[in-house]
């Protein structure tokens, strides 16, 4: 006897040209994706495809968000390049990015703190930072 799974929505999407490392969702009809190509894609699925993409850096692995209100706030951990926090308004067009360098080696957790304050970690350098974008 066999059983199938009636809910699947889709079974294949090849958008990102290296591995994804994250996903997340938004809302019950938005998710976004993180990849290696340094990418942040945003999908709708009722639809099934990818609205668009915001390049955050190299290497995406890990991220974060915020609903501002009129605007999202991401904070992102960009293994071998650094972190950033990019401002984007709700029709994802970026306001601002700041990268964000102190770490000495791969930067692999980002968190918010509060509404300020942001912490990033890495594995090999030992540290944790906070840091403050105003």
């Amino acid at each position: 006897m066999h059983s199938y799974n009636k809910r699947v929505y889709f079974t294949y999407y090849l958008r990102h040209t290296a591995g994804i490392s994250m996903i997340k969702d938004l809302d019950p009809q938005t998710f976004l994706t993180a990849c290696y190509d340094g990418l942040i894609r945003v999908w709708d699925m009722r639809k099934l495809n990818s609205m668009t993409q915001l390049k955050v850096g190299d290497q995406c692995w890990d991220f974060v968000l915020k609903d501002k209100g009129k605007e999202y706030v991401f904070a992102a951990a960009c293994v071998y390049d650094a972190a950033y926090l990019m401002r984007v308004t709700k029709e994802w067009k970026e306001v601002e990015k700041v990268k964000f360098e102190e770490h000495e080696s791969i930067v692999y957790g980002v968190d918010f703190i509060d509404n300020e304050e942001i912490v990033t970690c890495s594995f090999y350098d030992k540290c944790l930072y906070t840091w403050t974008v105003t």
